[in-house]
Formats: C-alpha cells, structure tokens, sequence
C-alpha cells in the first residue's frame, strides 16, 4: 500500500531503488582512486644506416690501425696488410661523389699516418666524378704534405682527364690538368720526388709559364750529374714542348748557364730545333745569341749542332757567319755552313760553293785518312746545298 508523504503518494519500489542508489554513489566516492591504465608499450624503430663519411671514418680508424701494424714488422707482413687495405676499395669507391669530401678531409689531414692519407688519396682518384680534382690537385700543392704524397697526387691528377661533374656539367679537361702540375713548380721547395713526377709530366706536353722551369734548371747548376741532370733534362723536355714563345725566349737565355762545350748546351740545341716557327719570330734575339753560342764551341760537334740551329732561324744577315765556316778543318762541319747557306736563301754564296766542290779531289778535308772513310755524306749535303741554291 503507497505511503502518503504530504499530498504526494511515492511508490515503495522507487524508494527503495533511490535508496540503494545513494549508498553506492557515497561508497565510490569513498573508495581510494584507481591507476591509470598502463600506457601502450612503444614499436622499437630500426637504426638509421650510417652516413657516408661515418662509413669512412670507421673504415679509415681499422686502416690507422693496419699502418700501425705495417710499421712494427716485415716486408711481407706489410704486403699482406696491403692486401687486406685493397679490400676497402669498393665499398669506400662504392659511395660515390658522397665520399669526395670525406676522404679529402683523410687525405689533408696533417695527423693522420701518412700511409693512411696516401690510402685516401688512391681511393679518391679512383671515384669517377668531376669533384675529385680539386683534393687531388690541394694535395699536390700543399706544402706540408710529405713529397711522396704529393709525387702520388701529381702522378694521380692525368687519370682525371674526362671526368664530368655529371651528363651535361663542367669536366676535367687536360689543360686544367697540366696548369695544376705546372703551377706546383712555383713551390721553390718542392720535395724531390714530387718534383720528379711533376718534370716527368710537364716534359709531355711543356708549361706555359717558363719562368719557374727556367729557375729549377739553373738550380741544378751549369754542369749538373745524377738526378740533377735527371730533372734538368726533363725541364729542358717540358720548354721545348711549351707552344710559347716565352719557353724558347728562356732556352735561349740558357745558353749563358751552360758552358761551350757541357751536355748541357747539347740538349740546347736540340731542343731549338723543334722550334724552328719561334726561332723565326725570335729572329732579332736568336741570331745573335746562337752566333755567340757558335764561335764559342770548341769542337765540331757543338758547331754543328749550333750551325743547324743558326739554319733555322733564316736570317739573311747570317751569310758572313756561315761562309766562315766553309774553311773549318771538319767536314762535317763544312757541309753543314754550305746548308746554312742554302736555308737563307744566301745566293751570293754560289760560287764559293762551286769552287769548293771543284777542288774537292785535292782538298784533304775530304780524302779518307786513318781515322774515317771518305765524308760521302758531306759532299752530297754540298751538292745538296748548292742545287738548293740554284733552284731558289
């Protein structure tokens, strides 16, 4: 039966249900608070692979070490490790232009073993890519490098020649190559072995810049043997190959460094006649100098070689010079005024030449005698001479 509460009849049912809803509101709010739910656990994310230079750089720490072993023993402990070093090669090569910088930053670096730079610098020429030029061409100018990892810069910088930045950009051409090696030589220091690979390119293909060449050669003295010959030889090479005037202007000069007579005007001379379109425009400069050089030589074959490069300098004013010379006691020496004569186009000289190949029968000049046969040769360059000289 309902209750009466006032006016207003509630259900027992619905007290009850209040009731009871009451007593669990007041004991949740009670009870001791519950934990969080646990956060979800994280998805372990995998190693980012290394980058190119910490590659190298774990690469070249196991090589230092492999030097340092090389050091401490024998010929054939440092063969093999060599061979374990070789094994590098293609994944250090294998990165690309990527391990250009990386490599150069090995190869400069004063603290490193020096066979370790070396190491970087093999690898580095071996990447076929445009930006390998310019490490390969700072080692060979840095002053401070050890001569033999300058040697390997300047003998590694001609296997650049064609290397292109990519399809379409700047490449390594050879006259980029021989200015880097050329500018090297203004190093007055630069280091015997280096220096020698350097003099050993340049005679190839000559410097344009002659001045620092002329400077070494006098540094190797008037009368230079072993490797100073060596290197003089070679740098005579690198003028004579230079397609400048300025390099014949300095092989000129050179005749006042070398005595008459030495090895060394020899060379001169030799290298004079490669250059017979400079000896021309050179005419004003050359005529004098290599009259001085001639009347100076004190045998027959350091007038002949200096008549020949008179020759080529085809200054008519020479003629005087050259009819000289037809009264020398050496046949040889004759014959090659008579074809002096003829390259200057020196026609006033053909009855002399006449004359002389008239009297040749009783001239003892050219009869055969104890030491040689009769100078076949230098009768016909006569006859050559003067046929020239007719024909003219």
């Amino acid at each position: 039966m309902p209750r009466r509460a006032g006016s207003r009849v509630v259900p027992l049912a619905l007290t009850t249900l209040l009731f009871s809803a009451s007593l669990g509101e007041a004991a949740r709010q009670n009870a001791a608070p519950t934990a969080p739910a646990p956060a979800p656990a994280r998805v372990a994310r995998p190693a980012a692979p290394p980058t190119p230079c910490e590659t190298i750089n774990q690469i070249f720490l196991r090589i230092d070490a492999l030097v340092a072993e090389q050091a401490r023993h024998d010929a054939r402990t440092i063969s093999r490790v060599d061979k374990v070093v070789q094994q590098y090669k293609a994944p250090v090569t294998g990165l690309g232009a990527a391990a250009v910088p990386c490599l150069a930053g090995i190869a400069m670096d004063p603290i490193r073993p020096e066979k370790s730079r070396l190491w970087a610098l093999t690898f580095l020429s071996l990447i076929k890519h445009y930006s390998v030029f310019y490490p390969v061409k700072a080692v060979l100018a840095d002053s401070g490098a050890p001569g033999e990892l300058r040697s390997a810069a300047a003998s590694y910088l001609p296997l650049l020649k064609g290397l292109c930045e990519d399809n379409q950009g700047a490449c390594v051409t050879q006259k980029v190559i021989e200015a880097a090696l050329c500018s090297s030589l203004e190093d007055k220091a630069l280091p015997e072995p280096a220096l020698r690979e350097v003099l050993s390119r340049a005679s190839r293909y000559g410097c344009d810049d002659a001045g620092p060449l002329e400077g070494w050669i006098k540094g190797f003295g008037d009368h230079p043997k072993g490797k100073d010959w060596q290197n003089a030889y070679l740098a005579i090479l690198a003028l004579t190959r230079a397609k400048t005037l300025p390099s014949t202007r300095v092989l000129l000069r050179l005749f006042n460094h070398y005595p008459p007579g030495s090895r060394g005007r020899k060379l001169l001379y030799k290298a004079l006649l490669d250059k017979p379109g400079d000896l021309i425009a050179l005419k004003e400069s050359a005529t004098p100098m290599l009259t001085w050089a001639l009347r100076a030589e004190p045998g027959p074959v350091g007038e002949v070689m200096a008549l020949q490069a008179l020759a080529m300098v085809k200054n008519p004013d020479s003629a005087s010079v050259f009819e000289r010379y037809l009264w020398d006691e050496d046949p040889e020496v004759v014959a090659e005024a008579a074809a002096g004569l003829a390259a200057i186009g020196a026609k006033q000289a053909i009855p002399a030449l006449e004359k002389l190949l008239d009297g040749l029968a009783g001239d003892p000049r050219f009869a055969a005698n104890a030491k040689r046969d009769r100078p076949r040769d230098a009768i016909g360059k006569i006859r050559l001479a003067v046929d020239s000289l007719w024909a003219q």
